[in-house]
C-alpha cells in the first residue's frame, strides 16, 4: 500500500514549471582535440584593441592566458612536438585509418584574390581549405607505408612544390634514393593525435635517408630514430643514417626555385653536427652552409628530433590575406587582424545583405572566424533570415564565438524556428554556452519539426533537449526531465530515462532493488516486477524518491560512483590509480560505460574529437590508448578490448 509520502511526492511532481537552481556544464570536462593546444601567439598578431604586440609581449600573454604542457618553442614560444611524448611511436602506429576521414574545408572565399590552397591561422589551431594532395608515390618521393593509409599527405600548394622539387634534386644527387614523407596535414587541416602542429599544411615530417650495412639503399616504412652513432635504433632490419642523401635534401630545401619561406628545420643535435661537417668536407658554398646551420635546430624543450626532419614554412602573402599567422600561436581575435583580413572586412561586411543565401552564410561565417566586433548585430540578426542555411551559419557562428548577447538571441530564434536543422544547431548552440536554464525550458516545449533531409532527424524539442542536457546533467537538471517519463510519446520517455540514468548512474532496475528505497515510500519490493511493468506514473515517483532522497551537498561523481559500486566496481577517488577500474567498466552497458569514458577523459585530460574513437567504442579506444601512453600497464587492461582488435594498438611492430 502506497503511503501519504508516496502520494505527496506524486502530487509535487504534477505541479509544472518549478523553479529550479541549474548547474551548467562547467564540472565536465572541456573540449580538448586530441593532443592539440589551445589558440598560440603569433608574431604578427594583435591584441584586442587593435595595437600590434611584439614576439615577447605575445609569448607573456601566451604563458599567462594559455598555459600548456603540450606547448611548442619558438625561442620563448614553443614550436615542437612535447617532451613528454616518451611513447609517441607506440600510439603513431596503431591509431585506425578512419580516425582521419576525408573532408575538405568549408571556407567561403569572399573579397579573395588567393589562388588554390589557402592556409589559414596557426600552426597548432588553423586550418587548410583546397589542400594539395600529395601521391603515395611518385617517381622521387613514397609516403611512407606506417602513414599511407592515415590520409595526412595533404599540404600547401608551395609545400607540395617544394617537397617534389627536393626529391627530385636528391635523386639526382643520390640515385635510388626516394625521398620518404611521414605527415604532413588532414585534407581540410585541424589537429593530429600524433603532433602538437600540422593544423594548416605548412608543417610536414620527412624521413631521414638510409642505408643498409653493405651500402644499399634502405627503405624506411616509418621513421627510425638514429642514435650518436648514426644508427636507426628501432628499425626492423640495420641501417644508418646517409648523411651526403640527408645534406643533399636540406641543400635542396634552400635552394629550389621559387620557393618559400623556410621558417624551421628541426633535427637532433647531433645529425645537425653531421649534416653541416659532411657539407664542409664536401667544400659546398660557405653561405649555403651558414643559412644550413641558421635554420637546422635542435628545439628547446622537446624530445630529440632524432626520427624525422620536420619542415615548416611560413605564410604566403595571399594566405595572409587570409588570416595565416606566421608564428605557432595567437589569440583567436588575432586572426581578424592581419593587415591583408582588415582590408576585406568591409567587403565581407557588405556581403550580409547579399540577395544571394550561400553569401550572406559565407559572410556570417568569415566575420565569424575574424572576431569582428562591428558585425555582431548582423550575425545575431542573420538568425532571422528568410533561408535556413543563413540562419544555421549564424547559429554555429554564435555557439563558436559566443559575442555578449549571444545567449538571448540564439533562444529568442529558437522560438520560432520551423527547420529542424537549424533548431538543432541552436539548442546545441545553447549548451555549448552553458545556457543551462534556457535549456532547461525547452523541455516543456512540445514542438516536432520535421525534416525530410537524409542528414537531419526530426527534431522533437523536448526530446533533443533532454538529450543534450545528459552530459551537464546536474540533480537539478535531472528532476527537471523527471516529467517526461510520463510523456505521450515511448521515445520522450526513452530518452528521459537514458538523461536520468546518465546523471545518476542508474537504471529504472537499479533504483527498483535499491535497498530501503522502496520501503521508505512504503512498497515493500517491487524487484520481481521488473522496470518495463511498474508504469510510467510509478516510475517517476520511483526516479522522484530517489533524488529527493539525496544529501543536498551530494556530488553527481559520488552518487554516480555508488551507482558503479552496485555493478561490482567500486572506485575510490577518481585519479590516476582508477583508471584500471574504470577500463573494466567500459565493457558494462549504458550509462556506466558512458560515464566510466568520462571519467577517463578527465583524468587523462583527453577528449577525442576526431573521426571514430572514444565515443564510438570506449571499450576498443580507451585501453591500447592508455596504455600507449603509459598511463596503466598493459596487464592492468588486459583482457578488456573485445576481439577483433582496438583503433589504437600499444605495439611498436
Amino acid at each position: 500500500m502506497l503511503n501519504k509520502r508516496f502520494i505527496r511526492i506524486f502530487k509535487h511532481l504534477m505541479v509544472a514549471g518549478s523553479a529550479l537552481t541549474l548547474a551548467t556544464c562547467a564540472s565536465t570536462l572541456p573540449q580538448v582535440q586530441a593532443e592539440s593546444l589551445p589558440e598560440d601567439a603569433s608574431q604578427t598578431a594583435a591584441a584586442p584593441s587593435g595595437k600590434w604586440l611584439s614576439l615577447g609581449e605575445l609569448a607573456a600573454r601566451a604563458s599567462r592566458e594559455w598555459p600548456t604542457e603540450a606547448n611548442e618553442t619558438e625561442g620563448d614560444l614553443r614550436v615542437a612536438e612535447s617532451s613528454h611524448r616518451e611513447d609517441r611511436k607506440a600510439l603513431d602506429e596503431g591509431l585506425h585509418p578512419l580516425i582521419m576521414p576525408l573532408g575538405e574545408q568549408p571556407y567561403p572565399r569572399l573579397a579573395s584574390h588567393a589562388k588554390g590552397s589557402i592556409s589559414v591561422g596557426t600552426v597548432t589551431s588553423g586550418f587548410l581549405v583546397q589542400a594539395a594532395e600529395i601521391p603515395i608515390e611518385g617517381a622521387h618521393h613514397r609516403v611512407l607505408v606506417k602513414v599511407s593509409d592515415r590520409q595526412t599527405r595533404f599540404t600547401t600548394d608551395e609545400m607540395r612544390d617544394l617537397l617534389m622539387c627536393a626529391a627530385k634534386s636528391v635523386d639526382h644527387e643520390v640515385r635510388g634514393q626516394k625521398l620518404g614523407i611521414g605527415n604532413l596535414s588532414r585534407q581540410g587541416g585541424g589537429p593530429l593525435p600524433w603532433s602538437v602542429s600540422h593544423h594548416n599544411g605548412r608543417d610536414g615530417d620527412l624521413a631521414f635517408f638510409a642505408r643498409t650495412p653493405t651500402g644499399a639503399v634502405a627503405v624506411p616504412e616509418h621513421l627510425y630514430h638514429f642514435g650518436r652513432d648514426l644508427q636507426a635504433a628501432d628499425s626492423p632490419s640495420p641501417m644508418h643514417f646517409d648523411t651526403q642523401a640527408n645534406w643533399y635534401l636540406v641543400k635542396a630545401l634552400l635552394t629550389c626555385p621559387n620557393r618559400p619561406d623556410i621558417q624551421h628545420l628541426f633535427v637532433a643535435s647531433w645529425l645537425r653536427d653531421a649534416i653541416l661537417r659532411y657539407a664542409h668536407d664536401k667544400k659546398e658554398p660557405k653561405d649555403l652552409i651558414a643559412q644550413a646551420a641558421n635554420i637546422l635546430a635542435q628545439p628547446h624543450g622537446a624530445l630529440p628530433h632524432d626520427d624525422h626532419l620536420h619542415i615548416r614554412i611560413g605564410c604566403t602573402g595571399d594566405d595572409m590575406t587570409e588570416g595565416c599567422i606566421d608564428a605557432s600561436r595567437a589569440p583567436v581575435d588575432a586572426v581578424g587582424r592581419t593587415p591583408g583580413v582588415q582590408a576585406r572586412l568591409g567587403a565581407i561586411r557588405q556581403a550580409l545583405r547579399s540577395a544571394r543565401s550561400e553569401v550572406r552564410a559565407g559572410a556570417v561565417r568569415l566575420l565569424t572566424l575574424y572576431r569582428d566586433d562591428s558585425s555582431i548585430a548582423g550575425i545575431e540578426k542573420a538568425l532571422g533570415d528568410v533561408h535556413a542555411t543563413v540562419r544555421k551559419a549564424a547559429a554555429d557562428a554564435l555557439a563558436q564565438w559566443n559575442p555578449p548577447g549571444a545567449v538571448a538571441a540564439l533562444n529568442s530564434g529558437l522560438d520560432g524556428e520551423v527547420d529542424a536543422a537549424v533548431a538543432l544547431a541552436e539548442m546545441r548552440a545553447l549548451v555549448a554556452l552553458d545556457a543551462i536554464p534556457e535549456m532547461v525550458a525547452r523541455l516543456q516545449d512540445f514542438r516536432v519539426l520535421e525534416s525530410d533531409r537524409f542528414d537531419t532527424p526530426t527534431v522533437i524539442v523536448r526530446k533533443t533537449s533532454a538529450e543534450l542536457l545528459a552530459d551537464c546533467g546536474s540533480f537539478a537538471v535531472a528532476r527537471a526531465v523527471l516529467p517526461l517519463l510520463t510523456d505521450d510519446r515511448m521515445d520522450v520517455r526513452d530518452t528521459a530515462r537514458e538523461t536520468l540514468g546518465r546523471i545518476a548512474n542508474r537504471t529504472t532496475a537499479d533504483l527498483l532493488a535499491e535497498p530501503g528505497l522502496l520501503t521508505g515510500m512504503g512498497i515493500e519490493s517491487m524487484a520481481d516486477m521488473g522496470a518495463d511493468n511498474i508504469g510510467r506514473d510509478l516510475e517517476r515517483v520511483v526516479w522522484a524518491h530517489f533524488l529527493e532522497m539525496l544529501p543536498e551537498d551530494a556530488s553527481r561523481d559520488a552518487v554516480a560512483l555508488t551507482g558503479l559500486a552496485r555493478r561490482g566496481i567500486r572506485v575510490g577517488s577518481l585519479d590516476r590509480g582508477a583508471l584500471p577500474d574504470l577500463v573494466r567498466a567500459l565493457l558494462l552497458p549504458a550509462p556506466y560505460r558512458d560515464n566510466a569514458s568520462r571519467w577517463i577523459e578527465r583524468i587523462a585530460q583527453q577528449k577525442p574529437v576526431i573521426g571514430r574513437g572514444a565515443r564510438a567504442n570506449p571499450a576498443q579506444f580507451w585501453p591500447a590508448w592508455l596504455v600507449a601512453k603509459r598511463l596503466v600497464s598493459p596487464t592492468a587492461v588486459a583482457g578488456v578490448a573485445p576481439a577483433g582488435g582496438s583503433g589504437i594498438s600499444a605495439d611498436n611492430d
